[in-house]
């Protein structure tokens, strides 16, 4: 069987690179398994900073483009998509969709922005037919509202319709650089130019024999970005095309329906399979990652957290700037005298900024940042590490943002695994992990994690009673239980 394993984000080694890894793994010496990304794919740094064998494999690179990805997808019997965020549906004749979370694309929005979307847009955007979006339209990009789809050079999309009806269809085109635009649908050709300002376009377009109306967008100068499209004649269609062209955020569709593409649908807790029910309003079945035990060394005074450094305001944070503060307060005051922190995780050049202000709150502080530290260096460290801290949602709003708070926590597994005592925000899939008061302690706020912290650095015998605790709960997702429950959930697809 040829098998793709799909992600976008190979390169940050992270969580969801582990489990998509992991799958590639337990496939591939019985089919053929291919590694797809929308970049190079580092198999040597996937073997050495993940543990992975991933022999034999091979890779393949395609355009970051919805319709490159789902024509990728064609090309094989059983399609894994493991990349976050992607909404692209699954061509092959077999798909699973592997979910970090549900996050839905409103959720940069604000809150008016969001009620009026879940309200005067959900009217606007009623009845419509979605159109498929083929080559040449990028990823959803932008915030705050703005959110929207670069075009290339020629860019197409479909519309369900009936053969030989016509069907009126607008553009909504992004407010940014002024670039010359034709609009086709069959023989009616519109030209526009968006500049400083949101144009709507509307063209008529007829569905052929098989009931599909095309139309091509083709750009002669500068760029263009696509933030909505609406179809139909009606008042309420040309109502929602003039309040696009106003308020863009009114035409953002979160609704997941590139999910019905796969067979099946697998959340990675029972947090993010609560979460899909009530966004998306579909079930799933919880798949826990798979998290290879790390072996115990000789435990030292330090506290460890690993995770990429990533900026609050860019979403998913794991608060390494709140966890410094926390611990500066407590070192100063004397209560984790021969205490250290270490901080591990990647870090992408867009979030270099964060990066250094972590690294300027960190001055003169007994704190050691490992970023982009190896597989080997990381292992160490659960090694050595006698308290383990997680803060991933810390000051969040459950409700509105809850995709910022941690799906599951690998990490804090593999910690455990080590003997590592955990202290982890008590939300979310630590919550499910750890069992408060026998693998590890929750906190609810920075206060809370510094009295619980000082509270085990008094009491070595509580230390060591609840790291065994934590060793054995972490056996429960050994990847040998992971492997398992793949073959079983995959096996009617015929892996």
């Amino acid at each position: 069987m040829r098998v793709g394993v799909f992600n976008r984000f190979w390169a940050t080694f992270g969580g969801a690179e582990m489990v998509a890894g992991t799958i590639a793994d337990e496939l591939c010496d019985d089919h053929d398994v291919t590694l797809v990304g929308t970049g190079p794919v580092p198999v040597g740094g996937l073997r050495e900073r993940l543990g992975l064998g991933l022999t034999p494999v091979a890779t393949a690179v395609v355009d970051d483009l919805p319709a490159a990805v789902e024509d990728e997808s064609g090309r094989y019997d059983l399609w894994i998509n493991c990349s976050y965020l992607s909404d692209e549906a699954c061509r092959a004749a077999h798909g699973a969709y592997v979910l970090s979370f549900p996050t839905p694309a409103t959720s940069h929005f604000n809150g008016a922005q969001r009620v009026l979307n879940k309200t005067v847009g959900l009217v606007l955007r009623k009845g419509w037919p979605p159109p498929r979006l083929g080559r040449g339209f990028g990823p959803v990009e932008g915030s705050r509202g703005a959110r929207c789809r670069r075009i290339e050079a020629n860019a197409e999309f479909t519309v369900r319709t009936r053969r030989g009806r016509h069907r009126r269809v607008t553009v909504v085109f992004a407010a940014g650089e002024a670039a010359h635009v034709e609009l086709n649908g069959g023989a009616e050709v519109v030209d526009a130019t968006p500049g400083r300002s949101p144009v709507a376009v509307t063209v008529g377009c007829v569905g052929d024999r098989d009931g599909v109306a095309r139309v091509r967008i083709t750009t002669s100068s500068g760029t263009a970005a696509v933030s909505g499209i609406v179809t139909g004649a009606g008042a309420t269609a040309r109502m929602a095309a003039r309040a696009g062209a106003v308020a863009p955020f009114l035409l953002v569709d979160d609704s997941p329906a590139f999910i019905d593409s796969y067979d099946l649908l697998l959340a990675n807790s029972e947090y993010t399979r609560t979460w899909t029910a009530r966004l998306w309003h579909r079930d799933s079945t919880v798949l826990y990652p798979p998290v290879k035990p790390v072996a115990a060394g000789d435990k030292q005074q330090i506290i460890l957290s690993v995770g990429r450094f990533f900026d609050a305001a860019a979403g998913h944070s794991k608060k390494q700037l709140e966890l410094v503060e926390t611990f500066g307060r407590l070192w100063r005051r004397g209560d984790l005298d021969g205490w250290s922190l270490h901080l591990v995780g990647g870090c992408s050049e867009e979030q270099r900024p964060y990066l250094d202000r972590v690294r300027s709150a960190a001055a003169g502080l007994p704190v050691d940042l490992h970023v982009d530290a190896a597989r080997r260096e990381v292992e160490q460290l659960y090694g050595a590490a006698s308290l383990y801290w997680h803060a991933t949602g810390l000051g969040e709003d459950p409700t509105r943002h809850p995709h910022r708070f941690e799906h599951f926590g690998i990490t804090t597994v593999e910690a455990m695994s080590a003997g590592a005592v955990p202290i982890v925000f008590d939300h979310a899939g630590p919550r499910e992990v750890v069992e408060d008061g026998v693998s590890g302690l929750v906190f609810r706020d920075l206060d809370g994690l510094a009295a619980t912290t000082r509270t085990l650095v008094l009491d070595r015998g509580r230390r060591e009673s609840l790291a065994r605790g934590a060793r054995r709960r972490a056996a429960a997702f050994a990847p040998d239980a992971f492997r398992s429950r793949l073959r079983d959930l995959l096996a009617p697809m015929g892996a």
